[in-house]
């Protein structure tokens, strides 16, 4: 691939400039962002993005893969970052990520540029990307869903934190030949986020219940 310019699904990926600083320190000092990417410099400072755009972005690309930034199609300015990883050129195998910044989240910008940069991996040859997940991080994996990715399986220990502690990270896969559009989720979204017959409710596990699950979970019986 080539560091040129695209556009569709609403958004535009092109290569990074040094205009992007301030917005590219105000994302990745984000702290959702660096929960699900604590690998990130800390702290990210101006020179840490500065070193992205001159040296981390040129070494992707002159490695095999793609370094994008996300950027509003109106104003050119920075939404979030995509890009690939060549993990193997004899299998045209890649790894696609992303990030995207707290004012751009729930307008369907992740799943857009996903698409996107998909689209153009294939056209340039790739037979095979991987979209990998934290276990925890739920709109990651609708994002994988949205994009036409499937469920592959759960590599165990595969992803480190920045203290040193492996978790499990769950596989999305897509291959060229495979049928365009989402793939179909296994169960909706709860009404209003929530589900209850007046006696008890359903919801999703928050952060705010780590404290009580580990007791629950803790106790013999369970």
């Amino acid at each position: 691939m080539t560091p040129e310019t695209i556009e569709g699904y609403g958004v535009r990926l092109r290569p990074c400039h040094l205009a992007d600083v301030p917005d590219m320190v105000a994302g990745c000092t984000d702290p959702e962002i660096r929960r699900f990417m604590p690998l990130l410099p800390d702290p990210y400072d101006e020179d840490a993005a500065r070193w992205w755009i001159d040296e981390g972005a040129p070494a992707a690309w002159a490695a095999g893969g793609a370094a994008y930034t996300i950027a509003d199609p109106a104003t050119d300015r920075l939404l979030g970052s995509i890009g690939l990883t060549r993990l193997s050129a004899e299998r045209a195998t890649y790894e696609i990520g992303y990030w995207v910044g707290a004012a751009a989240r729930g307008r369907g910008v992740a799943t857009a540029a996903t698409r996107l940069l998909t689209e153009r991996a294939f056209t340039a040859g790739a037979a095979r990307l991987e979209l990998l997940t934290r276990t925890d991080n739920v709109a990651s994996q609708r994002i994988a869903l949205a994009s036409g990715y499937r469920h592959e399986g759960v590599r165990r220990a595969a992803g480190v934190d920045g203290d040193g502690v492996r978790r499990d990270l769950i596989a999305w896969v897509r291959l060229a030949d495979d049928p365009p559009g989402p793939v179909a989720r296994l169960l909706p979204d709860l009404p209003d986020g929530r589900l209850t017959d007046g006696v008890v409710t359903l919801r999703p596990v928050e952060p705010a219940d780590t404290d009580a699950l580990y007791r629950l979970h803790s106790l013999p019986e369970v």
